[in-house]
């Protein structure tokens, strides 16, 4: 262990780049994403999209974290195909972040966790007079904004929003799940 911690393999050093740049979110981005990206290099783009890498990966890494993640062909490839140690984090990651967006989505539908608010402005205007203040967690009598303490904020945010869309379900109820979780990442 020390020779290998005084000399590193290649392989070693490679794990640990791949987890310093997932940790960071700066993994490289491939296949359709890159090539979105690429048009970036287009005079004018960059000031219209700063930026991209981060933002996907930080989005890529919340989705691998819940449910969502077993929606994706890429991860039944990997766990049924090739197995081993990967799949087992796939499926780790999954069951861990699915246990954590449950809980913060009891919390929500308990008054903890607020999300976006009514679409209507009137109730909306009403919730605002009470004190009340959306994407924030509630402790007490006071709101705590969770707007930029990501990669939390997404789970709480969709949480929120869950919770608010679900309390009054109608059948319109999926759609405006899907444009809440679409309008927090945007």
């Amino acid at each position: 262990i020390d020779d290998l911690i005084r000399n590193p393999t290649d392989d070693i050093l490679a794990i640990v780049a791949k987890k310093a740049r997932e940790t960071i979110y700066q993994e490289p981005l491939k296949g359709t994403i890159a090539s979105i990206n690429a048009v970036r290099k287009s005079p004018g783009v960059r000031l219209i999209v700063p930026f991209f890498n981060t933002p996907f990966n930080l989005f890529k890494q919340f989705v691998q974290r819940t449910p969502l993640t077993m929606a994706l062909p890429a991860t039944w490839t990997k766990i049924l195909k090739e197995g081993g140690a990967e799949a087992d984090d796939i499926i780790a990651k999954a069951v861990v972040g699915s246990g954590i967006l449950g809980t913060f989505t009891y919390w929500a539908l308990q008054g903890g966790i607020t999300g976006r608010g009514p679409e209507n402005k009137a109730e909306r205007d009403a919730l605002y007079r009470t004190g009340w203040q959306p994407y924030s967690i509630k402790i007490g009598d006071h709101y705590i904004p969770y707007r930029g303490y990501e990669p939390l904020a997404a789970y709480f945010s969709l949480a929120g929003d869950i919770a608010e869309t679900g309390k009054a379900p109608d059948e319109q109820t999926a759609l405006k799940s899907v444009v809440a979780i679409v309008s927090d990442f945007s």
